[in-house]
């Protein structure tokens, strides 16, 4: 007894040592070749028993040759079905069985060389091995700490075949070193035929048949070579979603086994052998390292077509179960258990999905979890293979295959595949403007896009790598290709065209398009808002947490939602810079903005389909707002309000921009936070007409006004300011901005104008209502509603202006000045005259006056009250120092306001109680129709000044008025309507000939030349109504001294020194200089003299010029006049001559009869 177990324990030994040395697996280990046959005859020596028999005896069964018995030993290369082995397995390894098993299971052509009947002798012979209680023996030998662990191998019947398969299929969990190496010799026996699989067979044989994968099912000669045993597994991984879940189980299982050694699956091995020299030469074989080799070098010139084939087959694996790929379940096993991602989430029969187990571990770290760099690694590779090859992934063969097989055919698998359906996906690229893949396609290419997460590492995408690599070179280099940042330095560029190149924007384009949907993919922002996304809405509190699309707390909804607390400052400053950068990328084209793409699709097709550039297509939605469906027209009003208060989200406007903004506004832009917004925009618009200003940059700014003109709440500021006033007083008006604005500027100047203590429309809203007007006042096209009722007049007359710096505006005011043909038309005449009145109330919105004024205003007037900044400097416009510029602008604005009282708002307010009284038959001066003749107002306000009539206040301000005209003809409308012939006749060449001989340019001459000019030829003026309007240029100079600027100026020496105790008013000062003029002993300046001489005579013209009207009129011109005791001398000589004749001769004018006396 002791004998025998001697001898089993020897010949367990020595059968084990022969696996050791005889069973090695690849091409080139022939070293053991000599060492077979020295085992197999010691074995033989040690136990006699053992010999080789027939076929169907099993190998080393005692049971089957008696003792004594010599046996001639079987040889499977002498065998009559097998002839060819010696062919296939020449010289010394044909003399051992399992050297020519090991020879056959290498050699690539076995299949097609060996006979139907030699294979099935050779799987006998296999079977019967594997089946040997010896072999069990030895398994239990070498695996014997092993096997006491695993019970479902332990509890195993001996000779049965099943206890070696089963050790095999538990090699990841055995950690005993001579176990492990045991088993990876008898590894490839196993694994050249299914049938030799613990429960392979059990599991998938209805399939087998069913899918006509095994050799002995197949129909024809053709599919019995292809079928063969050693290809049945890889028949069922090709038609896996056909196959029943057990049996894909077993496949599953198996190519985890075979995960470790690419020798172990025989069909890849046969594929790639000669690859493997290619591309991975030297490197060992063992945990998957052949397979990582030739996974790297798939798509590289030179690999087989049948090894990318058998490599695509493995990858498609695990797919379906990650631990298909060793590498990766190695490093990141670890890193799995700590994050739980087996715990719960798949049922017992089936597999673990690489993407689980890659989204799992990513929301780990997206979470703030550790995971191993080895394991980040591996998953990157991972990543990769999905994005390289569309073929591996189940999902997208099913889903997407019509568009494979249709749009995409023909393309390169490595990634270009993949690309062309991103890029179908985008429907804004199409002509159509409609995706052109299936929404079950698209969805599984946002899974993928999930599950690779290019946006965080370029290194995972292929093509994305290959066509950015130059520009990363040049505007990106140096930058970490991890965290996004690769990906946020391309986007950032995304529109420079001196950068950027076509192809790397495309493929950028087509991979952010996915990104954008969703707020987790951008590292970045999800790491920076992650809190804020849960606080305020409801995100997921795993990064790997999905929520349905429907609901609110859906992953495309997220960003929306951020963007609104943004709005609100309810976000983290962090977040809110994220959430800011995200919106400024995402402006590069309307395809990165879902929730402006998504409902204006079938705009975008009507309107902006011809060849609009990316990021053009937000400007050509804002040119088409009011033919926008509801749904669109509400999200690009969004848009454009957002972008009134961030410029930096439209990326074509601050792509011409940002070189201004650091020049005009580079402290705003410098500002940490700008609570309000709208601040840079408002700098911007406040240079637009700077002369340095880009040309490019300023029609972008225009372009957002023109915009934020269809509806107030566009801008920002603006409504902030005045909801509550557009509310209260303007709710009945549309929301169209220009309607808004008339609505409230009206309700403000009639506050001003009816001098109300408390203004209906609040201080801000004021101040911004104050910014509004001026903008409008610089470009017509910023008053649609004046550019409409005048676009016939502006055609005729303002062909030749630009549009912008308020040209066309103020050409229409000087057209405004003319009559007849030359003037405006009704309708025009009456929105220049609105518009003029709210300049003339308030001189800061009038946009030309400011440009030309600006520094004067600042100098003479910064203190001054808005409606008196005119005025003021009017005063000073004859000062050395005032600018020219502004002096000539001064002057046309008086000779504007010259045309109607109701354009100077200090006229009205001084004479509020005369006018009515005396020039508008009770009229309040608000309550007259805009067509009243131009002047006449204020021609009767002079004509009661002379009369000495007016009120203090109204004296004043008329006095001033009457100076200016005296200074300046222009000013004195119904004078210039009247005299026009004789100024071009008389004075015209007269005045121009002498500026010339002074060197004065025209619209500068001498103050007051065409008036004196007009005075000194008052003889040979022909038309009654001149006549009349010089006499009362004259009369009115009678009234005051300082009504005479000229006289004023020549005398200012002689008042000073002979008329100082004299108070102006009431014509003191100029009873005063006449009675030194009459007194001799008075010596005048000679100038002075002369000049009151002068008038002297002019008053005497004028009396004899202008009839008195009344008894009233007649009684003040003998009060004025000088010769006043003459004139009353003769009137008191009539009355008593008359007097007289009525005392002497009134009865005889008139007899009565005694009769009628006495009754």
């Amino acid at each position: 007894m002791a004998t025998k177990r001697r001898v089993h324990a020897v010949c367990s030994l020595i059968l084990y040592i022969l696996f050791i040395a005889g069973i090695q697996g690849g091409p080139n280990d022939n070293k053991n070749d000599d060492v077979l046959p020295k085992l197999a005859n010691k074995l033989n020596k040690q136990n006699p028993e053992v010999e080789d028999g027939d076929v169907n005896r099993k190998p080393f069964d005692s049971h089957v040759n008696p003792p004594n018995r010599q046996v001639k030993r079987m040889q499977l290369a002498d065998l009559k079905e097998c002839p060819e082995i010696r062919k296939i397995c020449p010289g010394k390894m044909s003399r051992n069985n399992f050297a020519v098993l090991d020879c056959l299971a290498n050699e690539v052509k076995v299949s097609s060389d060996l006979s139907k009947r030699c294979h099935n002798v050779i799987w006998e012979y296999k079977k019967n091995l594997t089946k040997d209680i010896r072999f069990d023996s030895a398994a239990n030998d070498a695996c014997k700490d092993s096997l006491a662990q695993l019970s479902e191998c332990n509890q195993l019947k001996q000779g049965e075949g099943h206890i070696i398969p089963c050790l095999v299929e538990n090699l990841p969990n055995i950690s005993d070193p001579d176990c492990h190496t045991f088993l990876e010799k008898m590894a490839p026996l196993v694994f050249t035929d299914y049938r030799l699989m613990h429960k392979f067979v059990e599991g998938c044989e209805k399939d087998i048949k069913q899918l006509r994968c095994g050799r002995n099912f197949a129909a024809t000669a053709e599919e019995e070579q292809t079928h063969s045993q050693v290809n049945t597994i890889q028949c069922l991984e090709k038609k896996m979603k056909k196959v029943s879940p057990a049996c894909k189980l077993q496949i599953l299982r198996v190519a985890e086994l075979q995960s470790d050694d690419f020798h172990m699956d025989r069909p890849l091995f046969y594929a790639c052998r000669e690859d493997r020299e290619t591309f991975c030469k030297g490197k060992k074989s063992g945990n998957g390292k052949i397979y990582k080799c030739l996974m790297k070098h798939k798509f590289d010139k030179g690999m087989s077509t049948e090894c990318v084939s058998k490599l695509t087959l493995r990858q498609k694996l695990i797919q379906e179960d990650y631990k298909v790929a060793h590498t990766l379940t190695d490093v990141c096993r670890n890193d799995i258990q700590a994050h739980g991602c087996l715990k719960g989430k798949l049922p017992s029969h089936t597999k673990t999905k690489l993407s689980h187990i890659l989204i799992c571990l990513e929301g780990a770290m997206k979470d703030g979890s550790d995971v191993t760099h080895e394991c980040q690694g591996e998953m990157t590779e991972m990543r990769r293979q999905l994005l390289e090859d569309y073929m591996i992934s189940p999902e997208i063969m099913i889903h997407c295959d019509k568009e494979i097989k249709t749009t995409c055919k023909g393309l390169e698998r490595e990634g270009k595949t993949l690309h062309c359906l991103m890029d179908q996906a985008r429907p804004t690229r199409k002509k159509h403007f409609k995706a052109s893949i299936s929404t079950e396609c698209s969805n599984v290419l946002e899974d993928l896009i999930q599950e690779t997460n290019p946006g965080e590492n370029i290194m995972v995408d292929p093509v994305l790598q290959e066509a950015c690599q130059a520009v990363i070179q040049t505007a990106c280099k140096g930058v970490n290709p991890g965290g996004a940042q690769v990906v946020g330095c391309l986007m950032e560029h995304v529109n420079d065209k001196n950068v950027m190149a076509t192809e790397c924007e495309e493929k950028l384009m087509e991979i952010q398009y996915f990104v954008v949907r969703d707020f987790r993919l951008d590292p970045q922002l999800y790491k920076e808002c992650k809190k804020d996304a849960q606080e305020v809405c409801h995100a997921p509190q795993n990064w790997n947490e999905h929520k349905d699309k429907d609901t609110a707390e859906s992953t495309p909804l997220i960003f929306p939602c951020l963007y609104s607390q943004l709005k609100v400052n309810k976000l983290s400053a962090r977040c809110s810079t994220e959430v800011k950068r995200v919106m400024h990328q995402r402006a590069a084209s309307v395809e990165l903005n879902p929730r402006i793409e998504d409902k204006c699709l079938p705009d975008l097709g009507k309107f902006c389909s011809d060849n609009i550039e990316n990021g053009h297509e937000f400007e050509c939605l804002e040119d088409n707002y009011d033919e926008l469906q509801p749904n669109c027209k509400l999200a690009i009003g969004n848009f454009t309000e957002d972008v009134d208060d961030d410029p930096d989200i439209d990326v074509i406007l601050m792509k011409a921009c940002e070189p201004m903004l650091q020049h005009f506004c580079k402290d705003i832009v410098e500002k940490t936070h700008d609570e309000e917004g709208g601040e840079i925009m408002q700098c911007l618009i406040t240079h637009k007409r700077h002369q340095e200003m880009d040309p490019k940059c300023a029609a972008g700014i225009e372009h957002h006004q023109l915009t934020t003109l269809k509806n107030y709440e566009f801008s920002r500021k603006f409504k902030e300011a005045c909801k509550k006033d557009v509310f209260r007083y303007c709710k009945k008006t549309s929301k169209d901005k220009a309607a808004i604005i008339s609505c409230l500027s009206e309700h403000v100047r009639n506050d001003t104008l009816l001098e109300e203590n408390k203004p209906r429309i609040g201080k801000k809203c004021r101040g911004q209502l104050r910014v509004e007007l001026f903008q409008r006042a610089e470009s017509i096209n910023l008053d649609p509603n004046l550019k409409e009722a005048c676009k016939d007049d502006i055609k005729k007359k303002c062909y030749e202006m630009k549009h912008g710096n308020a040209q066309v505006i103020e050409c229409l005011k000087h057209a405004a000045l003319k009559h007849g043909k030359e003037g405006l038309s009704k309708k025009c005449r009456k929105f220049v005259f609105k518009r003029e009145r709210m300049e003339a109330i308030d001189a800061r919105i009038d946009f030309a006056l400011s440009k030309a004024c600006k520094v004067m205003i600042k100098h003479y007037c910064g203190g001054e009250d808005p409606s008196r900044i005119v005025a003021c400097l009017r005063n000073h416009k004859h000062d050395d120092d005032f600018d020219p510029k502004c002096r000539r602008f001064i002057k046309d604005r008086q000779i504007m306001k010259s045309k109607d009282i109701r354009l100077n708002p200090s006229l009205v307010k001084g004479c509020k109680l005369d006018i009515p009284k005396f020039c508008t038959n009770k009229v309040g001066i608000h309550d007259l129709p805009p067509e009243i003749k131009e002047g006449t107002i204020i021609e009767c306000l002079k004509r009661k000044l002379i009369k000495h009539r007016l009120s203090s206040p109204c004296e004043r301000v008329i006095k001033t008025y009457m100076k200016s005209q005296a200074l300046d003809y222009r000013q004195d409308p119904v004078l210039n309507q009247a005299c026009n012939a004789e100024i071009n006749s008389l004075c015209y060449k007269e005045v121009y000939e002498r500026n010339v001989q002074d060197g004065i340019g025209e619209g500068d001459e001498v103050p007051g030349e065409v008036g004196e000019c007009l005075k000194d030829h008052r003889h040979e003026i022909k038309s009654t109504a001149c006549k009349q309007q010089v006499a009362y240029m004259i009369a009115e100079g009678r009234v005051d001294v300082h009504v005479d600027p000229l006289l004023n100026r020549a005398c200012s020496v002689d008042l000073s020194h002979y008329c100082s105790n004299v108070e102006s008013g009431e014509g003191r000062l100029m009873s005063c200089l006449i009675t030194a003029l009459d007194d001799r002993t008075v010596r005048l300046s000679k100038k002075c003299r002369k000049m009151l001489s002068e008038r002297r005579d002019m008053w005497g013209y004028a009396v004899k010029v202008l009839p008195a009207d009344t008894f009233e009129g007649l009684y003040g011109e003998i009060m004025g006049s000088t010769s006043r005791n003459y004139f009353l001398g003769i009137i008191l000589a009539v009355i008593g001559l008359i007097f007289i004749f009525g005392l002497c001769f009134g009865r005889v004018t008139k007899r009565v009869s005694a009769s009628h006396k006495n009754k």
